[in-house]
Order: structure tokens, then sequence, then C-alpha cells
């Protein structure tokens, strides 16, 4: 028992009570994370190295799932529940929408007003070049006849 210099608990919830006091009174850098049995004195020990056996444990069962296929099946049904989330929502028509998103009339009569007035604009632009043109095509003949 007295080859260990640590601190020594006599079980694992005492040194796990430690490590919570430890976590909220200290204002130490690297702090305790979990306590561990010795195999020299048999008692516990607090240490901030991670368990790496239950690491590797755990990283080696989750490559077992994978290999299951166990995995790539809870991938799948995510991948066709969102698909079906998708599906939904490419099946909203425009009125569906406005109903959504409760567009008032006076804005529906605007949103017309305003496609008709750029149509036009866009028909004035077009007949206002080909004024220009036949313009210009007048201009150059009454350079010629003079």
């Amino acid at each position: 028992m007295g080859d260990c210099k640590k601190v020594m608990y006599a079980s694992e919830q005492q040194a796990n009570a430690d490590i919570a006091r430890i976590k909220q009174k200290s204002t130490r850098t690297k702090l305790p994370t979990r306590a561990y049995q010795c195999t020299k004195c048999n008692l516990w020990h607090l240490t901030s190295l991670p368990d790496y056996k239950a690491l590797y444990t755990e990283q080696l069962a989750e490559n077992q799932k994978i290999k299951s296929g166990a995995y790539v099946k809870s991938l799948e049904l995510k991948v066709f529940k969102l698909q079906q989330k998708l599906d939904t929502i490419g099946t909203f028509t425009q009125s569906k929408i406005d109903k959504e998103l409760h567009i008032e009339p006076r804005i529906k009569t605007l949103n017309a007003t305003i496609s008709k007035q750029a149509s036009q604009i866009i028909k004035l632009k077009k007949e206002a070049s080909q004024l220009i043109n036949e313009l210009i095509v007048l201009k150059s003949k009454t350079h010629e006849i003079q």
C-alpha cells in the first residue's frame, strides 16, 4: 500500500465525489476526469487521462455496428424521411404557399399590376428602339438626297 504516491480513496464513489468537488472549486487548467482502481494498492486514484480501454471498446463496438449494416440501415431510414419531407415541400402549389404566407389580396393585385406594367415597359422599349432605327434610316436617306 505504501508504493502509491497519489491520493488514495477507499471507493470509486468517494473518488468521483472528490472529482466533482475539484471541478467546482479548482482553477487548475488540468482537472481530473475519472477515477480508476490501482493495480498496485487496489485503492482508487484520480486521473485526467481518458480511459483508453473504454474508448477502444466503444470504437470497436461502433465499427462492428457499421459492419453489421445496422448503421447503414439507420442512415437509409434518415435519408428516406428527409426525402419524404422534400416531397411534401415539393407538392406545395402557389395557392397553398399563398395560404401559408397569408398573402393579402391587395398584394396579389399589386403584383399583377407591376407585372403588367413591366411587360408594357418592355414593349415600349422595343417600339422606341424600332422608331430610333427608322429615324436613323430616314436621316441617312435625307443626307443622300441633299
